[in-house]
């Protein structure tokens, strides 16, 4: 299903592009290609990038690839740097690859989670430079702090973040030994909720003064009104870790570029139709619907 390219980082590290195959070689060089970037310590093998990946290949005749973070997806960890929730570099590497390899191809985006978080910030950060023509991001958690502070309080969000933890802490024990040089191992294995994490882990790595401090530079919502590609945000409202207030919708007046949609079902990545989880989620046809018809409306400009 994967074509793969392993990339190695300025800083020695490396991350990994999961091409996927079908329509890698049938199309032309200057075919669309969209980027798909997954959630916390997911991969080009997690369920709910297969389905999108699966529904873009078969209706489209797009190019199609997912970055695995550091650590994910069999990528091993080549140094103590893992990725953290607004790290851009990396991403920043990635586009600049493939617009080297590909430099008449129009570049789009899909990201969930963590990774809608990277791609926003950098796409903040990036302005009117970015090479994106439309982007789409699903479950952007926005505002880590807010989030945290819905966790602390919500039955079903602290249960998740215990779950999410865990995730977590089986990702340093997987790459231990670039770890174990630099971390606490034993105390880290302790932590039970992600800021205990993040203090032990993200913090001691990445150089942050504590918990706060890390999520309150890395918010993608501070840099929402920063981007001129053409967004779309779908959120769900009975989401167990992003409540409703964390949606910034109040920026969509102040930037054109930025749509916010919520639905009142859906959870985190999820919009399943029903019991039909063997077919394509609500997400996985609005994000296609949405690609074709901006590329469509942008490519008819030009």
């Amino acid at each position: 299903m994967y074509t793969r390219d392993v990339l190695r980082m300025k800083d020695g590290g490396e991350i990994s592009l999961d091409w996927e195959d079908k329509n890698l070689n049938a199309t032309d060089d200057d075919a669309p290609i969209v980027l798909v970037l997954h959630g916390l310590v997911g991969s080009s093998n997690s369920n709910y990038i297969r389905s999108c990946i699966n529904h873009l290949r078969n209706s489209t005749k797009w190019k199609i690839v997912c970055l695995n973070a550091r650590g994910c997806g069999n990528t091993p960890l080549k140094t103590p740097l893992m990725f953290h929730a607004g790290w851009t570099s990396d991403l920043r590497e990635t586009v600049n690859h493939i617009k080297g390899r590909y430099p008449r191809a129009p570049l789009m985006a899909v990201a969930y989670s963590l990774g809608a978080n990277i791609l926003s910030k950098y796409l903040g950060e990036e302005g009117s430079q970015s090479p994106f023509v439309t982007v789409v991001g699903i479950s952007n958690p926005f505002d880590f702090i807010k989030a945290g502070e819905h966790a602390t309080t919500d039955s079903t969000a602290r249960f998740y973040n215990r779950i999410f933890t865990k995730s977590l802490l089986s990702y340093v024990k997987k790459n231990q030994t670039a770890f174990e040089q630099v971390l606490d191992i034993p105390h880290v294995m302790k932590a039970v909720f992600m800021t205990e994490f993040d203090e032990r882990v993200v913090c001691k790595i990445w150089g942050y003064k504590d918990p706060m401090s890390y999520y309150s530079e890395n918010a993608s919502v501070e840099f929402l009104k920063d981007i001129k590609t053409p967004t779309l945000f779908i959120n769900a409202a009975d989401d167990p870790i992003i409540p409703r207030k964390v949606i910034p919708f109040h920026l969509a007046k102040e930037n054109a570029n930025l749509c916010f949609f919520i639905t009142s079902r859906g959870g985190h990545c999820a919009f399943l139709q029903g019991l039909r989880f063997w077919q394509p989620t609500w997400a996985d046809e609005v994000v296609v619907d949405y690609l074709q018809k901006s590329f469509s409306v942008l490519h008819a400009k030009n």
